[in-house]
């Protein structure tokens, strides 16, 4: 009977006449024509409304008409897109999940999230929520965000784990408080017959295997993921298990780590190599701040106890220093950019994080020459940045710097130009 039917299917429709190879290879240059993701990237814009919502798109040729031919081809190609482009599912309650994303240039599909969850052919979908904490709640029902879902392909799971792994950058608390399920499969079993379930190809553990690895190798320190599914229960519970483990374990380990990043700096800015130098100092502070924030942190200070967080608090504070000089260096010779942000949350970091390591024990302070430039450096910040109801408070920053540093040939000109600048008011 099925071979009556596809005989008279193929009389209809010549295109099931060709050998199923070269079927497939059409179906993959109509429905899989994903561009690579691209190796490097910018974010458009710095406006804040426009970072929240922004994502990348996920550049495509797909055609999808071919799947409105018959029964018969819709299953067929339908079977080699879902496989080839191994579609996932990213659904949130309560956590902006774009600008996260869009931190690491992560391609998206669909931001759509009617068109994400009509689609059936997922290899995996990824829900998650924040728990809130008791002091969070009246803030957070103030600026919780709608529900999102989005299409993404599997190819991108690793960007979307550093991605994550970064998170608190953008979300204070949230490796602390991310709740995620990993749904391997999710809906291939609820398909109508003209559509090819997945089941058969998500029985085979290696499948299985393959769509986890990202996930088991990058992700760290994240207490409450469930693996659940078409996936085995001994690889569930080991995926769940290496995704639990504390990024970071040894203090000693630690330290090093980031006074190479340090040193490498140092030795790049020595060279002239001024935005890798930068690039160097910014991606090591932003992995210390991510580390404090998360769940690694607290076992970091009962390991290494008061020596490690004031290490890791003198490290910190000199890159946060060293950020801004390079920035201010930037305005001064008019670059165009985010100099004035950076240079601006450079400082202020370095001072609100060194509260932060106070709580937690450190005992270094700053010297009187990393006051002095601190001190400095805020002062000429707002000096460059012109607004003249700020005029007093750079005089400030300017006398304070040189209370740590007296006779600072540097600083007693930035003095004078901040008193022209306020002079010029004065006309």
């Amino acid at each position: 009977m099925a071979t009556h039917e596809a005989q008279a299917q193929a009389q209809i429709f010549p295109f099931l006449s060709l050998p199923a190879e070269i079927r497939n290879k059409i179906y993959r240059i109509l429905l899989c024509t994903f561009e690579p993701a691209p190796t490097s990237f910018q974010v458009a814009s710095l406006n804040f409304a426009t970072l929240q919502n922004a994502t990348h798109r996920a550049h495509h040729t797909v055609s999808t008409t071919i799947l409105r031919t018959c029964a018969q081809v819709h299953r067929e190609a339908y079977d080699v897109m879902t496989k080839t482009n191994k579609f996932v599912r990213i659904s949130t309650a309560n956590i902006r999940i774009k600008p996260i994303l869009n931190s690491f240039g992560v391609p998206v599909v669909t931001p759509d999230p009617r068109r994400a969850n009509a689609f059936q052919g997922y290899i995996l979908s990824i829900s998650m929520v924040k728990k809130v904490a008791a002091d969070e709640g009246r803030y957070e029902e103030r600026s919780v965000p709608p529900p999102s879902s989005m299409m993404l392909l599997w190819r991108d799971m690793d960007r979307v784990c550093k991605a994550l792994m970064e998170g608190d950058a953008h979300m204070p608390g949230f490796s602390k408080g991310l709740v995620m399920s990993l749904t391997v499969g999710y809906m291939s079993a609820q398909l109508p017959r003209y559509k090819a379930s997945l089941s058969a190809y998500l029985d085979l553990e290696h499948n299985q295997k393959e769509i986890l690895l990202p996930f088991r190798t990058e992700l760290r320190g994240l207490k409450a993921v469930q693996v659940k599914g078409s996936v085995s229960r001994s690889l569930a519970l080991a995926v769940q298990e290496d995704i639990a483990r504390d990024k970071w374990s040894e203090p000693q380990e630690v330290t090093k780590i980031f006074k190479a990043a340090k040193e490498k700096g140092a030795r790049l800015f020595q060279e002239k190599n001024l935005d890798e130098a930068c690039l160097e100092w910014q991606d090591a502070t932003l992995e210390i701040e991510c580390m404090h924030d998360g769940a690694s942190w607290e076992g970091l200070i009962r390991a290494g106890g008061p020596e490690f967080v004031s290490e890791i608090a003198e490290i910190y504070f000199q890159m946060k220093l060293n950020i801004a000089h390079i920035q201010l260096k930037k305005l001064q010779t008019g670059i165009p950019g985010a100099a004035l942000l950076l240079a601006e949350d450079a400082l202020n970091c370095a001072a609100t994080f060194l509260v932060k390591f106070n709580e937690d024990g450190n005992t270094w302070r700053p010297t009187h020459l990393q006051k002095a430039k601190w001190n400095h450096r805020r002062a000429l910040l707002l000096r460059l940045e012109g607004l003249v109801d700020r005029i007093n408070t750079a005089v400030t920053f300017v006398n304070t710097a040189l209370a740590f540093a007296p006779g600072d040939a540097v600083i007693l000109a930035e003095k004078q130009a901040i008193m022209a600048w306020r002079q010029s008011t004065l006309v």
